[in-house]
C-alpha cells in the first residue's frame, strides 16, 4: 500500500526495532520513528534501515502518536509499536489496496503474543484485536496515561473493517521484564481509577485478582497454552491486584 504511513515511537528500544522496521519494508511505505531520546542505539538502527527519525520530547502515548500523524505525508496512518511485526498475511493485506474502501475510516487488526518463545492463543490475549490502521483526517488518539484508544475527531458515523493476518507482539524479554513493565502499567492505571471511593478499591483488590486469574486461564484456556500460559495468567492478576494497591495508596 503507497500511500500508507508506519509510525513507531521509541525510548531505548534496540532490541526491537530492527525487527519492527525489518517486518514493514516489504510494503514500501513511508516509515516514522518518533524517539524519545533514546540513549542505545535505535535510532542509528532505524535510520540504518531506511527509516525517518524525529527526535522529540515525550508527550505520553496518544499525544505521541498523533504528533506522528501530524508529521506524516499520508493520510493512512499504520500505528506500531517497536517491540511488534507485521506477518507476511497482513503484509498482503495492506498491499492489496482494492481493500481499502474510501468510506472506511479505520481498520481492526488481530495480535498475538510471542512469550518466552511462544505464540500464545488463548488466555488474556484470545481473539485480541486493536485499532491500529486508521484514516488521520476521521480518527486520533486520546490522551490517556495508559492503554489509549482511537476516537473520532468530529461526530459522525464511522466505518471500520478487518484484514487477514496479525500483529506480532514480543511485548516481553523475559519474565523479569514482565513484572517490572506490569508494574510500571499498575502505577499510571491510578488516574483512571482516582475517582473511585475506598470501599470500592479495597473490593476490587480482595476479589478482581483472582477473578482474573479464574477467567484468564480456565474460561479463556490460557491452560492450553501450557507453561507460558500459566505464567501469563498468574502475570496478570498480579497486574490487577497492584493496580489497585497503588490507587489505594493515592487516597
Amino acid at each position: 500500500m503507497t500511500n500508507l504511513s508506519i509510525v513507531i515511537i521509541t525510548k531505548n528500544e534496540a532490541h526491537n526495532i530492527g525487527r519492527c522496521i525489518e517486518s514493514c519494508l516489504p510494503l514500501k511505505a513511508e516509515i516514522l520513528v518518533l524517539d524519545s531520546h533514546s540513549t542505545d542505539g535505535t535510532v542509528r538502527i532505524a535510520q540504518d534501515l531506511g527509516a525517518t527519525v524525529h527526535k522529540i520530547d515525550w508527550k505520553g502515548y496518544g499525544a505521541t502518536k498523533n504528533e506522528g500523524a501530524r508529521l506524516a505525508k499520508n493520510d493512512w496512518i499504520l500505528s506500531l509499536d517497536a517491540d511488534e511485526t507485521v506477518n507476511e498475511a497482513l503484509q498482503n493485506a495492506l498491499l492489496d489496496e482494492e481493500k481499502f474502501d474510501k468510506e472506511l475510516t479505520g481498520f481492526w487488526l488481530r495480535r498475538s503474543l510471542v512469550f518466552l518463545g511462544k505464540t500464545l492463543i488463548f488466555g488474556a490475549v484470545k481473539n485480541e484485536s486493536r485499532l491500529r490502521l486508521y484514516n488521520k483526517n476521521y480518527l486520533k488518539w486520546d490522551l490517556k496515561a495508559v492503554h489509549e484508544s482511537l476516537v473520532p475527531k468530529q461526530k459522525g458515523a464511522l466505518s471500520y473493517g478487518e484484514l487477514q493476518g496479525c500483529l506480532l507482539h514480543y511485548s516481553y524479554r523475559d519474565e523479569n521484564d514482565m513484572v517490572e513493565r506490569l508494574d510500571k502499567y499498575a502505577r499510571l492505571s491510578t488516574d483512571e481509577l482516582s475517582s473511585k471511593s475506598r470501599l470500592y478499591l479495597q473490593f476490587k483488590k480482595t476479589f478482581a485478582p483472582t477473578f482474573s486469574f479464574i477467567k484468564n486461564y480456565f474460561f479463556k484456556k490460557g491452560f492450553a497454552d501450557g507453561r507460558q500460559g500459566k505464567i501469563f495468567a498468574k502475570a496478570q492478576a498480579a497486574y490487577v491486584k497492584k493496580k489497585y494497591d497503588y490507587a489505594l495508596l493515592e487516597k
